[in-house]
């Protein structure tokens, strides 16, 4: 052990010790709460697979009140989706970075939200990270439930002794996608089997017409294209995008480009080279894209949350993608719905992202070496077998 590991161990213990103190000299003046914290803390895709479990939670701890914590990032879809349809009471939002850098905004998280009594906290994040351990281990809740975690954000020997936080550990390690993880821990809290669809979102969504929502379109079948991400290592390049945009003009079919603010830069990069494109950039709604989606032929793009929006509201999702955590987010295990573009000759399978080797401003090399030639041979056969059917 580290002298830097022990300092901190010490630390999370100290820290535990002196909040239960204070919970318990505060008890008196709280009333006593039956609420139930839920913690999905990490990134916009993550939130949206778990998000399929939580009719099951609304089951589970029926009459009590959920407050689901949620990252910045998943901010907009918690509230705009989750919080309107009554699949969660309340949500708050924080900054990750923030929470673990700065001491005032820690102690104003704190004292904002986690001193609030929770009769129990479940933290429902299966690749446990530092700053979320430091939640569940400050948050005021008499019961507090986790998973036992795999080992790709922290060394099993820094989880195992982080353990004492819990109250109750699941195993969902040996459990190969989200999707599986998510189900086995309710499952688990359940005492029963609970199944959960993919296309959950489908029930949550307006049911209006997608269409109506990119005019410029003109009644032509479209599809989604999205060349951002949150991470550069994980982006196929902006060209080869454009290259597909393209090839799908002449198969007439439209390309809508979309992407968020951050992605402003690679979407202008692809509608540069494929001028018969529709730029719906920064234009929609997190409501509005799920039913662009919706009514679209396929979602074809990088690895990111709105690939998982795509399977979420039941269409055909496409994705270049890298091999650091292959089959475990993407491709599902609904091969028919799912599809993924990848290297097959690269020996990074699974290595958890060993192979960008510190080289985070280019793509991964397992991306890179994926060519628009190998991805149009995929979506070509897609839009056969789509044509064959109309």
């Amino acid at each position: 052990m580290t002298l830097r590991t022990s300092i901190k161990d010490r630390l999370f213990r100290a820290t535990n010790t002196a909040f239960k103190r204070l919970y318990a000299f505060s008890r008196p003046f709280h009333r006593s709460s039956e609420d139930i914290a839920i913690i999905r803390t990490d990134n916009l895709g993550d939130l949206i697979i778990f998000a399929g479990c939580l009719p099951a939670y609304r089951q589970l701890y029926q009459g009590k009140k959920l407050v689901l914590f949620v990252s910045d990032a998943g901010k907009e879809f918690a509230e705009a989706v989750l919080g309107a349809n009554d699949l969660v009471d309340q949500v708050v939002a924080f900054d990750r970075e923030r929470f673990s850098r700065d001491p005032f905004y820690f102690v104003y998280i704190s004292i904002k939200h986690l001193m609030h009594p929770y009769a129990i906290a479940v933290n429902t994040v299966s690749s446990r990270r530092t700053y979320v351990d430091v939640l569940m281990n400050i948050i005021n809740a008499r019961r507090k439930i986790g998973t036992s975690g795999d080992y790709s954000n922290a060394d099993k020997d820094i989880l195992d002794k982080r353990a004492f936080i819990y109250d109750q550990l699941i195993s969902t390690g040996e459990m190969r996608h989200e999707l599986d993880k998510n189900r086995r821990l309710i499952s688990e809290l359940a005492g029963t089997e609970i199944q959960t669809k993919v296309n959950w979102l489908e029930d949550y969504i307006p049911s209006g017409n997608g269409r109506t929502l990119i005019p410029e379109q003109k009644e032509r079948r479209y599809c989604v294209i999205f060349p951002g991400g949150a991470k550069v290592w994980r982006r196929w390049p902006a060209r080869r995008f454009a290259e597909i945009a393209v090839r799908l003009e002449q198969a007439g079919i439209a390309a809508v480009i979309c992407g968020n603010p951050p992605d402003q830069e690679a979407c202008r990069e692809v509608l540069a080279f494929s001028a018969g494109s529709i730029d719906a950039t920064s234009k929609l709604t997190i409501i509005d894209l799920a039913m662009v989606l919706r009514d679209s032929l396929f979602y074809f793009g990088n690895d990111t949350g709105i690939a998982h929006l795509a399977m979420a509201v039941g269409t055909k999702t496409v994705c270049v993608l890298g091999l650091g955590h292959f089959g475990r987010f993407f491709p599902y295990p609904d091969r028919a719905r799912s599809a993924a573009v990848f290297d097959r000759h690269a020996a990074c399978m699974g290595d958890n992202w060993a192979c960008i080797q510190g080289r985070t401003d280019r793509p991964a090399p397992c991306i890179e070496s994926v060519t628009s030639e190998d991805a149009w041979k995929l979506l070509a056969g897609m839009i056969q077998c789509s044509d064959s059917r109309s």
